[in-house]
């Protein structure tokens, strides 16, 4: 047997020792388990792809370009990136869409190849070369093949040693909210936030994974492959694109596979709510989801109407709202920062905001809201006035300040902003707390959510979140397509920029639909809208995660290269 290390690089070797014959991954494409891999072949077929990547040149601390759809092939990959000593930097497949960001991410993070199927590389090269517009920096890097690192036959890599403040990866942020950027995430602290899940979580022997999230993101990656691996369960994976198409597919997997024990799964918001909307009432009867132990929602913040209308939805074959567990994480804390599970169910608390005010922000908004239980001993929670550093009292809105051995290294070579964002005093003390841009407060142990604070919107000395005044327009008409509109200020006015439906975007009299949102944000917000544009369905600006862009939405809208069905102006 092999010494156990607290090393993450090592935690592979330790479950191939402990678990060699067990699932540890199978793949689902098309409701059907196209692959599945144990933990002993999963690290055999590591070893043997990291020798290849060896033999081809790469040294270590080389950055990786990571391009494979979502996969066993993937894992694989990923897996072989920390066994050759390199930095893997896991990102969405080129398309003719986001060749620019990708260009930004190989730029910024200095790659030395990139590590593809032979598939994705021919679609690149096709839409390129039809494209000559597209000059782009991922021509000129080095790819290397994962199929022929799947067949190379040379002497298989030995397991390196790593310490654990030596970057894991970089996880590039999704640019929702600007460029993207590049954080370090180090083996200690993806160790120290798998510790951090597994309690929260209260995971134990038996209960099983199912994810469609993003292997290229924090929440998918993290939550839905290394979780499994770090506490030794097994995980069924499904592509993105098969749940966004058939969002059944997702709980027809967690209904199939209870009968083997119970399941943890999850997703952000927009998810359930798709879920409520697409799936049948004949497709529904077919599902049985009673044993869906733990039903994660990570999103800032998690919508208490999602939770109630998925409840009420699929109560009917066997889901319990109590198994709804909100989560509160951040790429620049690895990923999970606040939240621990409890089988009554998710807090939720009501506030009255006109009460009172303070110099710098306001008393807890208006409304319900749920609530994050704070983890005190892993992680360390402030709310500060963003301006002056004040540490604010109970029901008093700031900015989140984290503190917690999850918290990553900092931004690949941006120097300045890591020390603007991760190296922030309190007065007082010494200790470096990360700033999360994220609103919120704290009552009674948990904290609340209110938004981001680059989309916070005063007006007449009264805060505004955008995405509350999303929400309201969501539910303003039938012909509006929910989770895709937003909200932007321009020079203290307020626009909206919102997405029709498909199956009333060419029957609907706009006007109407004007009409509606303009009563009913005067009426739940007190705010006058200077102008709204109603967008044909499926063209608002998303990441590769599914968030939605609002800064690139706004410079489209300014730039009149959005496209719009129908305009309205005061």
């Amino acid at each position: 047997m092999r010494k156990e290390s607290s090393s993450f690089i090592k935690l592979l070797a330790k479950q191939a020792d402990a678990k060699g014959a067990d699932c540890a991954y199978s793949f689902l494409q098309r409701d059907r388990v196209q692959q599945s891999m144990t933990f002993g072949e999963l690290e055999k077929s590591v070893r043997q792809m990291a020798a290849y990547l060896v033999a081809s040149g790469l040294q270590p601390k080389d950055r990786i370009l990571l391009f494979c759809e979502p996969s066993l092939s993937y894992i694989v990959s990923f897996w072989a990136c920390l066994y050759a000593s390199t930095i893997p930097v896991p990102a969405y497949p080129p398309n003719s869409r986001n060749t620019d960001m990708l260009n930004k991410i190989a730029t910024d993070s200095g790659a030395k190849c990139i590590l593809s199927t032979q598939s994705i590389r021919q679609r690149f090269e096709k839409f390129s070369n039809r494209n000559s517009a597209i000059h782009s920096i991922l021509n000129e890097l080095q790819w290397l093949s994962i199929e022929r690192g799947e067949a190379y036959d040379g002497v298989d890599c030995e397991m390196p040693n790593a310490s654990g403040d030596d970057i894991a990866f970089l996880q590039y942020t999704s640019g929702s909210t600007g460029a993207p950027k590049g954080v370090m995430v180090t083996h200690d602290n993806l160790m120290h936030n798998l510790a951090i899940a597994r309690s929260s979580f209260r995971l134990r022997a038996g209960i099983q994974v199912v994810s469609w999230l993003p292997p290229f993101h924090d929440m998918g990656l993290i939550g839905g492959i290394f979780q499994p691996l770090y506490s030794g369960m097994k995980a069924t994976l499904m592509a993105p694109v098969d749940f966004i198409k058939k969002p059944f597919r997702w709980l027809k997997a967690i209904s199939d596979i209870q009968k083997e024990g119970p399941v943890i799964s999850g997703a952000p918001n927009f998810a359930y709510d798709l879920c409520v909307q697409k799936i049948q009432e004949a497709q529904r009867a077919q599902l049985n989801l009673q044993h869906w132990e733990i039903a994660f929602c990570g999103a800032e913040p998690v919508r208490e109407s999602t939770l109630n209308n998925f409840s009420q939805y699929f109560g009917s074959v066997g889901f319990r709202k109590n198994a709804f567990f909100p989560v509160y994480g951040l790429a620049e804390n690895t990923l999970m920062a606040a939240g621990k599970y409890h089988p009554s169910g998710p807090v939720v608390e009501a506030f009255d905001a006109t009460q009172e005010k303070t110099a710098a922000t306001q008393v807890a908004a208006d409304g319900r809201h749920l609530g994050y239980e704070l983890l005190p001993s892993a992680v360390e929670v402030k709310i500060v006035a963003p301006d002056s550093g004040e540490v604010l009292g109970d029901k008093i809105v700031g900015e989140i300040w984290i503190r917690s051995q999850s918290t990553a290294k900092g931004y690949w070579g941006k120097e300045d902003l890591t020390a603007q964002v991760f190296r922030n005093k309190l007065k007082g003390e010494d200790a470096y707390f990360l700033r999360s841009g994220d609103l919120g407060f704290l009552h009674k142990d948990h904290l609340f959510i209110c938004g981001r604070l680059k989309d916070l919107f005063i007006v007449r000395g009264k805060n505004h979140y955008f995405q509350d005044i999303e929400q309201t327009v969501y539910h303003t008409h039938t012909a509006i397509n929910q989770n895709a509109g937003l909200a932007f200020a321009i020079d203290e006015s307020l626009y909206i920029v919102q997405e029709l439906n498909r199956e009333a975007y060419r029957q609907v009299d706009p006007e109407e639909v004007f009409d509606a949102i303009r009563k009913n944000v005067s009426i739940r917000h007190d705010l006058a809208v200077q102008a709204i544009a109603l967008l044909t369905p499926a063209t608002l600006p998303k990441t590769t995660s599914g968030k939605l862009r609002r800064s690139e939405t706004k410079k489209r809208f300014l730039s009149n290269q959005l496209s719009i069905h129908a305009a309205w102006q005061a």
